[in-house]
């Protein structure tokens, strides 16, 4: 099927959807989870070069270059003492447990 674009770069005379062009201001998911809710974290650049980090249940919000700012990595006793708790991939999902990503103490 031909394709036929304008001098504008617009598709026409086409059936099929154009390319997707990546979103700068597109959410990710990232590979950790809440320190509230234990939900997913999502994250979108901020023009500085640091993120928006955003819990995708709850909400909590904070900006940084790490989800640390929002995520139970390095979760810590009110004394600084840290918990060991970190988010780690779920090696064992179940119909209980289904999340690919979970918050999973590694250190005593």
């Amino acid at each position: 099927m031909a394709e036929t674009i304008d001098e504008t770069g617009s598709y026409l005379g086409s059936r099929r959807k154009p390319p997707r062009q990546p979103d700068d201001d597109a959410w990710r998911i990232e590979d950790h989870v809440c320190r509230v809710c234990f939900s997913r974290i999502l994250s979108r650049a901020m023009g500085d070069g640091s993120r928006q980090y955003r819990c995708a249940n709850c909400s909590v919000a904070g900006e940084g270059r790490t989800p640390a700012v929002i995520c139970s990595c390095g979760l810590k006793m009110r004394g600084g003492k840290d918990l060991g708790v970190r988010c780690v991939r779920n090696d064992k999902p179940t119909p209980e447990a289904p999340a690919e990503i979970i918050a999973r103490q590694v250190m005593a």
